[in-house]
């Protein structure tokens, strides 16, 4: 029987030299080849023709869910079977969907992995117990139900701070009305309070995630809703000592005379950045 063709794809040299010692210490695999990346992984497959693929998942260039749906698309037959130290839902779950055999985490012991790829040459799922726990959780678990559009809008506007009176101000609804949103926002992410309500919000990717505060000299954060108001324009700039001495330019006429005396400072504002404040006097 002819020895199962192996191709090893993580961007670690350990990984690689470890994981090629143990496979080729047995006559039932040899290893065809190594790829550094995941666009690497998909050049050499379909020019080595493995049977079964090792594949890293945090690799640079080409990540591995990303590897593993271009090998389909190129119609390379090749069993993926995922090896890696995350298992969490976040990564377990793409790539499953994007169509690989089994999933093992690296700190397998090596017969687990001999059983692994074994398995998968033959086509059979590979799922190391973690990894099954959790798609068992995902499948037992109740659908959550999504956020309506108006239940989103009240979200962002809870994550800015706004109240319940604030809220229904903007949105031209009754106080009661947002109350009734916020309790469905509660039960629907399964949280008891404001703060766990925004909380999860970025957590499932609801809610954008906010600038660093050092973008924000004054230390403010950009409103989340759209339908939040933009904050009042600034004041006029402050005539003190972070103003610029004045500058002049003189803006020529076709006849080479003076048409206009362009006078402006620049200044340093907290919101705006800067600001430069011009004023134009005719001259013709």
């Amino acid at each position: 029987m002819s020895p199962i063709r192996l191709l090893i794809a993580d961007d670690h040299p350990v990984v690689r030299d470890g994981l090629r010692g143990i496979f080729e210490a047995s006559d039932e695999f040899e290893v065809a080849g190594v790829a550094v990346n995941g666009q690497d992984a998909v050049d050499k497959a379909a020019v080595l023709e493995p049977d079964v693929i090792l594949m890293d998942l945090r690799m640079p260039q080409l990540d591995g869910v990303s590897a593993i749906r271009k090998l389909s698309e190129r119609g390379i037959t090749a069993r993926v079977l995922v090896l890696t130290t995350f298992d969490t839902d976040s990564d377990v779950v793409p790539a499953i969907e994007a169509g690989a055999t089994g999933y093992l985490l690296k700190d397998s012991p090596p017969e687990e992995l001999l059983r692994g790829v074994r398995a998968a040459a033959r086509g059979e799922a590979v799922l190391s117990p973690s990894v099954a726990t959790r798609l068992l959780g995902q499948v037992r678990a109740p659908a959550i139900e999504p956020l309506s559009q108006r239940e989103l809008d009240v979200l962002a506007m809870i994550a800015g701070g706004a109240s319940n009176r604030d809220a229904a101000a903007r949105l031209f609804i009754s106080e009661a009305t947002v109350k009734t949103h916020v309790l469905h926002i509660f039960a629907k992410l399964g949280v008891n309070d404001r703060a766990a309500a925004v909380a999860v919000g970025y957590q499932r990717g609801l809610l954008p995630r906010p600038l660093s505060s050092d973008c924000f000299p004054s230390g403010g954060l950009p409103l989340l809703s759209p339908l939040w108001p933009p904050p009042p324009p600034p004041p006029a700039p402050p005539q003190d000592d972070r103003a610029g001495a004045e500058k002049r330019v003189l803006i020529p006429h076709q006849n080479g005379r003076p048409a206009a005396d362009l006078a402006y400072r620049v200044y340093l504002h907290p919101w705006e950045g800067v600001i430069v404040h011009a004023m134009i006097r005719t001259l013709v």
